[in-house]
């Protein structure tokens, strides 16, 4: 999986966990517009939120394995999915831009 990829399924998933509370409160339906970006981003990489959770662990090492005893929803159903997401983020995103820099001083 490419690092774009990991950096867009998790903002997906994040904004997912962030957001869909208030959207059902709403919209009075499971299908709201933060599942659907979610799922437009991870169908296409062939991954589900779960197995994506762990496969960005996998990459990053940001928590000791396994994330969950019980199952997922003792992951995701807690901040310490949405702390997870968010620092995922913003390494994800650091190394995006320090790949940027190397590249623009590469060509020089």
């Amino acid at each position: 999986m490419r690092k774009s990829d990991l950096l867009n399924g998790a903002e997906s998933v994040y904004n997912f966990l962030i957001k869909s509370d208030e959207e059902y409160k709403i919209l009075k339906n499971f299908n709201v517009p933060s599942m659907k970006k979610m799922d437009n981003t991870l169908k296409p990489l062939n991954i589900t939120m779960v197995d994506f959770a762990v496969e960005l662990n996998k990459e990053l090492k940001l928590l000791p394995e396994p994330l969950w005893i019980n199952g997922p929803k003792e992951f995701f159903s807690y901040d310490v999915s949405r702390t997870f997401f968010k620092n995922a983020i913003s390494i994800l995103d650091r190394k995006q831009k320090i790949e940027k820099i190397c590249s623009k001083l590469e060509k020089k």
